[in-house]
Parts: C-alpha cells; structure tokens; sequence
C-alpha cells in the first residue's frame, strides 16, 4: 500500500501531480484511520491501492447481487475471483505447468482466490535486472519475478492482498496466512508447488 513510490520509480505506475513529494522513510505506520471514516498521514506518502482493488471488487460485486445460496456465482477480474453457491467450479492457474501435459487446476467452492507474478507478470528493467511489479516492503526493495502465487481465502480482498506477502517471504508468510484462514500455492523454479496456511 505505501509503495507506490517505488512503483512510480521503477516504471509501473504513472507519476502523481503531488503537492508535495513523499517521505522517503514513510511507511504504512504513518497512516492512521479515524473513527469518522477520514485518514490522517504522519509523513507526505503516496498509496497504491492496487494491491487489494481487484479483490475488494470482485467482494463487492457479490455483495451487490445479492444472489441467494442456490445460485451458482463465478466472477473473475482477471486472475481475483470469488465462487458462491452450491457447485464446485474449476479454476485453472496461469501458472508455470510441471510439464506440456499438465493444467494447474484449483476446485474452488464458496471462496475466492488470487494470483500473481509468474511468467505473465509484467517486467521492466531497473540496473542490471529484470523486476516485476512487486516489492518487498521490509526491505522496500523489488522482487525479482520467479515465484508464481495463488492464495485461496473467504474473501478475495484478502486473497489479493495475500499473494504480496506471500510474493515476498514465501515460506515464511505461513503464520499470516493462517491467521486468515487462508492457503497459499507457491511456485518457484527451485522448489516446484508448495502448500502453506491452513488445509483448502
């Protein structure tokens, strides 16, 4: 959310006519959320919301139908989709495949998932490496794009905002992802699939 400086910097997002130019040492500590709806920055920061736009979406667009639990519901926004109602639907993951032969596949039922990076995400060349679109906000450093991640949860906000975590501590997201009920599936060029946070 407080890395679209970076973003900016790096070529992903289009440069803001800001009254001032961000603090270099903001961060997500220095938003506040008040009570009467308004939020209050500590230090001049510029906030990406695109980490959680598309799941937030995908959310309020079930919400709005108001369809009831007998009818089957499949929304996809381009890579956050959410499943309601009584039927398994088959997801497939655009995701680097084991071989020519095999699909990555998900059975999603009254759930969402996300996904990013892998060999579709976009690049661009900053120094001598190629980077993808997401940071590493600890670090405030970009990720080079080798891992491919989908995270399955309830609400496909959450989802969406998942997958950057995950994108940048990989094994070690497992304890967050518990915290929300949620499962990651994590590729990558050394390891192959893995599975972390709670059973799907």
């Amino acid at each position: 959310m407080s890395v679209a400086a970076e973003l900016v910097g790096w070529g992903f997002l289009p440069s803001p006519t800001p009254q001032c130019w961000p603090d270099p040492l903001a961060s997500w500590r220095d938003i506040e959320l008040l009570d009467d709806g308004r939020i209050r920055f500590h230090r001049p920061l510029w906030v990406d919301l695109g980490g959680i736009a598309k799941g937030f979406a995908v959310d309020e667009a079930l919400a709005r139908m108001a369809l009831g639990s007998d009818v089957s519901v499949y929304i996809n926004a381009g890579g956050d989709l959410r499943v309601a109602g009584p039927e398994e639907q088959n997801v497939r993951l655009a995701a680097p495949a084991e071989d020519d032969d095999t699909v990555p596949l998900i059975r999603l039922r009254d759930g969402s998932i996300a996904s990013s990076g892998g060999p579709q995400a976009p690049t661009r060349v900053h120094g001598s490496d190629d980077i993808g679109p997401h940071v590493d906000g600890s670090r405030r450093s970009a990720l080079r794009p080798q891992r491919f991640v989908s995270v399955l949860a309830p609400q496909c906000m959450i989802a969406d905002a998942l997958t950057k975590i995950v994108m940048a501590r990989g094994t070690g997201s497992d304890p967050v992802l518990r915290h929300f009920q949620a499962t990651a599936l994590m590729h990558d060029l050394d390891h192959g699939w893995r599975r972390l946070g709670t059973d799907p």
